[in-house]
This record gives structure tokens, sequence and C-alpha cells, in this order.
């Protein structure tokens, strides 16, 4: 996630942000180029090519979902690559832990709205890899402050993943159905006091919680989509 102040705003038509220019910088002097890059609201989102594979990128596609008042919304950027088409998701969903429902809602606004000029995918589900990440926003819950920080002292992560929200409601099915993600097997990510390792457990009493995610769904089904005009 980008800077979101207003100066940062007036200035995505106009310049590109520090992380875009760190990663040009490292990138492009070994042979990568940078094929796309959008900021829209604090959200950021860049892809890098390298260059013996530009031949082979077509319909480059990007749209915007706008999911809610509280949530940022989605960046969705999609192509094809040797005929396979590969979808980018980043996004910011609505905060808070009592807004499970409106977390879901925002991932399936963002997976129906989606609808695309490549006539051999339309939507984001039909493409074969998914990489979807961001700011999910879903926190811990139905576990006391003092409990999870004893969890987390005591390196108890396995315990501590069974009040994860996003882990119970994939269960559920309720939202990103057949997506994956890696083992969490570190301690939560937010909220820590600025410049410092230590959770924000007093002055609002946040508990800590994996907002931050990366999910990826890989769509077995439509292996053979693209190949069949097309050769590298």
């Amino acid at each position: 996630e980008a800077n979101a102040s207003p100066v940062a705003w007036a200035g995505e038509f106009v310049v590109f942000d520090a992380w875009t220019v760190a990663l040009s910088q490292v990138l492009i002097i070994r042979g990568f180029s940078r094929v796309f890059v959008r900021r829209v609201l604090g959200l950021l989102i860049v892809v890098f090519v390298r260059h013996s594979h530009l031949p082979f990128l077509d319909h480059l596609e990007f749209t915007r979902i706008r999911t809610g008042v509280t949530g940022k919304g989605a960046l969705v950027v999609r192509f094809r690559l040797y005929g396979v088409h590969i979808a980018f998701v980043n996004c910011h969903f609505c905060p808070h832990s009592e807004n499970i429902s409106m977390r879901n809602a925002e991932y399936n606004r963002t997976v129906s709205e989606i609808q695309l000029s490549d006539p051999q995918c339309r939507t984001l589900l039909e493409h074969q890899y998914i990489l979807w990440f961001g700011d999910l926003n879903y926190r811990l819950d139905r576990v006391s402050m003092e409990a999870a920080c004893q969890m987390i002292t005591h390196n108890r992560i396995a315990e501590l993943r069974r009040y994860d929200q996003l882990t119970r409601e994939k269960e559920l099915g309720y939202c990103y159905n057949d997506f994956n993600e890696g083992l969490i097997d570190f301690p939560p990510t937010y909220k820590f006091n600025i410049g410092t390792h230590e959770y924000n457990t007093i002055s609002v009493r946040r508990l800590p919680s994996w907002c931050d995610r990366i999910q990826w769904r890989v769509n077995t089904s439509r292996a053979d989509v693209g190949h069949q005009d097309e050769s590298p």
C-alpha cells in the first residue's frame, strides 16, 4: 500500500511513487521492463516482465472496482503470457473487526463486477492464475487481548490461527473459494506502535491480526485455453 495522503493523490498522475522508483532501479538493470503501473487512493500495482517474454505478452487490461465507502476497493491488471491468462488484484477492504460481512461482500463484488474485453477470458475467475494481495483487513476475534498476546509471546501461532476471521470465512465458503494461502507461521503483522516492534494494545487496543494477506488460485480446468491458436 502506497502513501494515501492528499499530496500523494495529487501526484498520482504526475510522478511515480517511491516504491515504483525503487523497484524499477532494482529490476530494470536485471533485464526486466516495467509494463504497467497504477496508483489510486493509496493502492499501488506495478508489473514487470523479463525482456525475453515481452513478445509473448498481450491483452493487457486494467480495471478498478469501487467496493464501498470505507474500503479503497481493488485494482486489477490482467494479461495473456504465452497464451496463459494471468490476473493480479491489489485491494483494501473495509476495516474494523466487526465488519466481516462487509469484507465478504467486497470480495464478492470485486469478483462479480470485473468484466474484461478478452473474448477468451471475460471474468476474473476464468483466469488460469490469480494472485490476490493487499490489506484484506480480516482480523482475529473471539479471543481476548490478553490471551492473544500470551499466544504471541509463547509462539503458539498455530493456536492463534484458530481465531483468524479469513481462515474461518473461507472454510464456511463466504469468500476466496478455491484460493490458497501459504502457511502462517509468524506473529501477526498488525498493529504496531510506530517505529517499534510493540503491538498497539494500550492506546486504542487493536487486537493483533494478520490483515495483509496473499491469496492465489490456479484454475486447472482451463489449462488448455489460449494455446489453440498461438504458439511462442
